[in-house]
């Protein structure tokens, strides 16, 4: 199922950092986070292979975006997503790439669980 093993790189590219900002448009009051970085390996390996793992969906999105999450490469380029990890415990989580957000691509349930502890810590 994984394209490769995880040694700080995405897309082929060295990993430096992964931002996670709330995202405008979510209207919950009661969200706790605002914005996060996240730089040391272990934590943005979590990031990265929830990403690897989603699995693409099929059909129209309508979703409302929880989180802004950024992927910050050595090169100074970046890739953006939208995220969403629901309020369900047990849920799937969602992650949509900026590049196409008529595609959105399912986070399998113990991914979501990860990243929901990770980002509530």
């Amino acid at each position: 199922m994984r394209k490769h093993k995880w040694a700080s790189l995405f897309y082929d590219k060295d990993v430096i950092s992964i931002s996670l900002n709330s995202h405008p448009e979510w209207d919950s009051k009661d969200i706790s986070l605002k914005s996060k970085q996240f730089t040391d390996a272990s934590r943005m390996k979590t990031f990265i292979e929830a990403i690897e793992n989603a699995q693409k969906m099929e059909g129209m999105l309508n979703y409302i975006a929880e989180f802004d999450l950024t992927v910050y490469f050595k090169d100074k380029s970046s890739a953006h997503y939208h995220l969403s990890l629901g309020g369900e415990t047990e849920g799937e989580g969602l992650l949509v790439n900026l590049s196409n957000t008529l595609q959105g691509f399912r986070i399998q349930k113990e991914d979501t669980k990860l990243l929901r502890e990770m980002i509530n810590n």
